[in-house]
């Protein structure tokens, strides 16, 4: 298996030297807007070790959650996606693991055009609780998203 601080190193590495070819002649900062973050199993996210924590190894089966983001001149983008580390990849993935990825799936799309002006916090936070409902799933409680602007990730 894949170390998680060896992979977060490289997603970082990688943000930096593509977004170097990017505007390449123009003068303003690039790179990496917010740490390559991998996510292992029931850790929910945002886990980007130091060097000096204890290894954590990415296993066959393991539900990994990537994180991570890049700015052009402050200006942060952030994505995330979540994947099944194995080693034969046309294998559907079963069970609790896809009911888990189906659900935040389906929850993230239903809230995504929920996000309108006059819809309030309240009907997305339903509407997550009821996609997790069919699935037999429990979405994370208090679980906050960021403000984000240039130069800024609140």
């Amino acid at each position: 298996g894949a170390s998680v601080i060896e992979v977060c190193k490289a997603g970082d590495a990688y943000i930096e030297a593509e977004t170097a070819k990017v505007f390449a002649k123009k003068k303003f900062l690039r790179g990496t807007s917010f740490p390559t973050c991998i996510s292992v199993n029931n850790t929910v996210c945002n886990f980007s070790p130091l060097s000096s924590d204890p290894a954590v190894v990415i296993q066959e089966g393991d539900v990994v959650k990537i994180d991570l983001g890049a700015h052009f001149d402050g200006y942060p983008s952030q994505i995330g996606h979540t994947i099944v580390a194995t080693a034969n990849p046309q294998q559907p993935i079963t069970g609790r693991k896809a009911d888990v990825i189906c659900a935040a799936h389906f929850a993230g799309e239903c809230a995504l055009r929920l996000c309108r002006p006059g819809n309030k916090a309240s009907q997305i936070t339903k509407v997550i609780q009821d996609v997790a409902d069919v699935f037999k799933c429990n979405p994370v409680a208090d679980f906050r998203s960021f403000q984000v602007e240039r130069n800024v990730i609140e």
